[in-house]
């Protein structure tokens, strides 16, 4: 609760050993706070060819400086990928992209690798059906098969299903009111 912007890594291969030597070793614990001109409390962590990191008000990303070696405490960089922060709930990894909702619960976004920006982007999803979302998010899950749906429980008990198929260009929502 004291650092909400800190992430503790063991050292590689031993889940509990987050111990340092002298001189560092490329297997050494890492211990990183984020580096942001104000506190964004980390909300989640995602896997991707980074790791994924949501805050309250950022998207961010950390991987090795150079990759031509491995990712460790000599070798590492953090980079801000986006200024959309986070609502505290794990987003649901359909291939991959990872899917997360906006700070305050009311939009789905993307957070992707673009090769078009050589960087991460994240784009909102729900810009066409943002009023399906005005109660908020509460929890929401990724079902995979048959449809591709992301199903969402609203704050007054509605159920949003998102249809979401990147390669075909697919992003459909369907409200669902339960008794």
């Amino acid at each position: 609760d004291t650092q909400p912007q800190t992430l503790w890594m063991s050292r590689a291969g031993v889940l509990d050993n987050f111990a340092t030597t002298s001189p560092m070793q490329d297997d050494d614990a890492l211990t990183l706070t984020i580096l942001a001109g104000e506190v964004n409390a980390i909300a989640w962590l995602a896997e991707g060819s980074d790791l994924l990191i949501g805050t309250n008000g950022a998207m961010r990303t950390i991987g090795p400086a150079d990759a031509g070696k491995n990712f460790g405490p000599q070798n590492f960089i953090q980079r801000r990928q986006s200024t959309f922060g986070s609502l505290d709930l794990q987003p649901v990894q359909v291939a991959e992209v990872a899917i997360y909702p906006g700070y305050y619960g009311q939009t789905l976004r993307e957070f992707m690798f673009s090769f078009q920006t050589n960087g991460y982007i994240s784009p909102e999803l729900t810009i066409l059906s943002e009023h399906m979302f005005r109660f908020g998010i509460r929890s929401f899950t990724y079902a995979q098969d048959r449809d591709s749906i992301i199903w969402c429980a609203l704050g007054n008990g509605e159920l949003v299903g998102v249809t979401y198929d990147r390669d075909q260009q697919i992003v459909a929502c369907q409200r669902h009111r339960i008794g």
